[in-house]
Formats: C-alpha cells, sequence, structure tokens
C-alpha cells in the first residue's frame, strides 16, 4: 500500500477501530460518526479507494444501513448477503502519519 491507498487503509483502520469500541459501550451514534468522518476523509481520495476497502466498509456498514449496504454489495459484484460477511479486521498500521519535524535553526529548513 503506498499513496491515497496507505492513506485510506489508515483512516479505514481508525474507522474500524472506533466502530468496534462504539459497540463494547452501546454508544452506536459513536460508529455512525466514525462512518461520516471516513467518507469525508474518502472524498479527495476516491480513486485510490481499493476493492477490498470498499467492501470492508460496507460489511461495517451493514449492521446501520443494511438495504444500502447490501444494494452496493452487490452492485460491486459480490455473491450472497452482507449480512452474512466477516466482520472487516482492520489491519495493524499505525493509524496516524508520520511527520518530519523542522529545526527553525537549520539553514537548509529556512524558505527563502
Amino acid at each position: 500500500l503506498e499513496g491515497g491507498t496507505l492513506e485510506l487503509e489508515r483512516a479505514l483502520a481508525r474507522m474500524l477501530a472506533k466502530t468496534e469500541e462504539s459497540f463494547r459501550h452501546f454508544n452506536f451514534n459513536t460508529a455512525i460518526a466514525a462512518m461520516m468522518t471516513f467518507l469525508n476523509e474518502a472524498q479527495p481520495l476516491q480513486g485510490a479507494l481499493s476493492r477490498p476497502q470498499g467492501l470492508r466498509f460496507l460489511a461495517c456498514l451493514a449492521p446501520f444501513a443494511p438495504h444500502m449496504a447490501e444494494e452496493l454489495w452487490h452492485r460491486m459484484g459480490e455473491s450472497g448477503s452482507v449480512t452474512r460477511a466477516p466482520w472487516p479486521k482492520h489491519k495493524k498500521l499505525p493509524l496516524v502519519r508520520r511527520w518530519n519535524v523542522l529545526n527553525p535553526n537549520c539553514p537548509r529548513c529556512r524558505k527563502n
């Protein structure tokens, strides 16, 4: 994974982790908020969304919007029901990006 697909994988992993946590505490509105956040992050990177990422999102969406998830599941060419799909696992990736810290005293780091 690289580029936009990696960014989406991180966003999907964050969403899945928050959704699983919300199930434990019966905070279902938090799960829906996590899905909305994922969609907002995915919007500018639509072309980078991989098929497996889309299917995992639909499996997570199914308990909240079963009819919509089922329709999209079949439009993606999947057989059977999305409700029979296994619960998606999130990959153990660093959930945040690495940031390069610039030293303000470094002459190579200053903008001219």
